[in-house]
């Protein structure tokens, strides 16, 4: 059983929510744009060198995951894995190693694509003053750029250039960290760079229709070695119990 009471349930953060929330949503973009752009390996460094603070961690992401647009169903389901992660590293269950095989999974998860477009959307663009259009647009365009890495089609090397506005580079062992906030302009041409390098790299600009809750599920289940949930096939009545046809 999972140490928290409820798989939605966070502390109280206190007053200034809007202050909170943007802090929280930081959070879910250091997490996946280190795994997108700099790839499982150096998010482990990044958890090691601050030591993992799983409560912390794990209140911030679930608070954000919350505060998404992602359905009930989806929040729940993810939130239950980030308990049972944390709860597997709190009891010496799951160490570094299974956290970064974790981690390596989710980098090729589709579920990385949903998210970062929700917490890149809520951090820098419905804060902006871009038109709706723009705004619109800039969601389909990280979209595609997360599905392009994702799927191989655009280097992390190539995405972290078309982000170079938003990523910072803290030190010299390549740990990132992401500006508190881009100016409109600065928004602007990132989603433009973003635009062109998704068109010439051929990512198709269409939906993606992603079970975000089964996905996560699914990557953290590879990574700890557990058998994938398999679907019950559905029942048939014996011939002899169906009914007669007239």
């Amino acid at each position: 059983m999972s140490a928290y009471p409820h798989p939605q349930q966070v502390p109280p953060q206190g007053e200034g929510g809007g202050g909170m929330k943007c802090c929280m949503m930081s959070c879910l973009l250091i997490i996946v744009l280190s795994l997108l752009t700099c790839g499982a390996g150096s998010l482990w460094m990044w958890f090691y060198g601050k030591g993992f603070l799983a409560d912390q961690f794990r209140n911030a992401f679930v608070a954000a995951i919350n505060d998404s647009e992602l359905s009930e169903e989806d929040k729940q389901e993810i939130i239950e894995q980030i308990d049972r992660v944390t709860d597997g590293f709190k009891s010496g269950e799951i160490g570094y190693d299974k956290l970064g095989k974790i981690f390596e999974e989710l980098a090729q998860s589709p579920v990385m694509t949903v998210i970062l477009v929700e917490a890149f959307d809520e951090k820098y663009i419905q804060p902006s003053k871009l038109d709706p259009q723009e705004k619109e647009e800039g969601r389909r365009v990280m979209e595609r750029l997360a599905r392009g890495v994702i799927d191989g089609t655009v280097s992390k090397e190539e995405a972290e250039e078309a982000l170079r506005r938003v990523i910072v580079k803290k030190n010299e062992e390549n740990v990132k960290e992401l500006k508190d906030e881009l100016s409109d302009q600065e928004l602007h041409d990132t989603i433009a760079d973003a635009r062109r390098l998704v068109d010439a790299k051929g990512v198709p600009d269409e939906p993606l229709d992603v079970d975000v809750g089964a996905e996560f599920r699914k990557a953290v289940d590879k990574a700890l070695g557990v058998a994938p949930q398999e679907e019950k096939p559905a029942e048939t009545m014996p011939e002899e119990n169906m009914p007669n046809q007239a």
